[in-house]
């Protein structure tokens, strides 16, 4: 590679480092614990188990819990009911002041069994709703998790143009050799391109997935803009 291309990969390596650095630190520290977010809502009496049942293999009646969700909150709109795989005995409602609000009002806990009424969880409370946010929007909304999204790809560029400084910079040095009887900024040099390398594929991955999570409202707004409005207005008087 000719020295003056090595220059310029060299710059970009460098501004898309810095620029992301600073999120991507934010973004690592806030997503360790959001690992166990779950086993944290439970430590804090945030959320609760499903009480054992007479028959576990019942199933409540979706359109009774949506009514009730609704009569709990009658000058708000139900935006959605969803189960998880990981606790099958518990269904999820989600309130907003309109269908289409990002925000919401109110996320009720029901027995997915007997489609009891479980559980008001605490919505903006506690420290794990502060790591939330700040992990998936840094208070800013839709705004916020787009900007992300662009560090995201920043430091995608990042980790490219690392990979094409790898060679020519190692090409005279056996693969993970670290010169510590050099100067510490080599030493730190050749630390940086080790760990750097190894972890390119595990980096690159978590990145561009990343990207393409904080792309999931504007995706998921299109798909009820347009797909899903057309399955609802094909039987508008069909219940859930």
């Amino acid at each position: 590679m000719a020295p003056a291309a090595i220059k310029k990969w060299f710059l970009v390596h460098k501004w898309t480092s810095l620029v992301s650095m600073v999120f991507l630190l934010m973004l690592c520290v806030t997503g360790l614990p959001l690992i166990f977010y779950h086993e944290i809502d439970h430590a804090l009496g945030y959320s609760i188990d499903a009480p054992d049942v007479a028959d576990p293999a019942q199933r409540a009646n979706i359109d009774d819990i949506v009514r009730d969700a609704a009569s709990r909150r009658p000058d708000d709109k139900v935006q959605y009911l969803v189960g998880n795989a990981d606790e099958p005995e518990l269904l999820f409602v989600r309130m907003g002041a309109d269908i289409n609000a990002l925000e919401a009002s109110a996320f009720y806990i029901y027995d997915a069994r007997t489609g009891d009424f479980l559980h008001d969880y605490p919505l903006g409370q506690g420290v794990m709703n502060i790591v939330f946010r700040l992990h998936y929007d840094m208070f800013a909304g839709i705004a916020g998790t787009l900007f992300l999204g662009l560090m995201g790809l920043v430091f995608v560029a990042s980790l490219i143009s690392g990979i094409v400084l790898y060679g020519p910079y190692m090409r005279k040095l056996r693969f993970g050799d670290i010169r510590r009887l050099r100067s510490k900024r080599i030493k730190w040099l050749d630390i940086h391109n080790f760990t750097g390398v190894v972890t390119f594929v595990w980096l690159f991955v978590v990145a561009l997935t990343g990207v393409i999570n904080t792309l999931s409202i504007p995706i998921f707004g299109q798909w009820q803009a347009s797909q899903l409005a057309e399955m609802v207005a094909a039987q508008p008087e069909r219940p859930i």
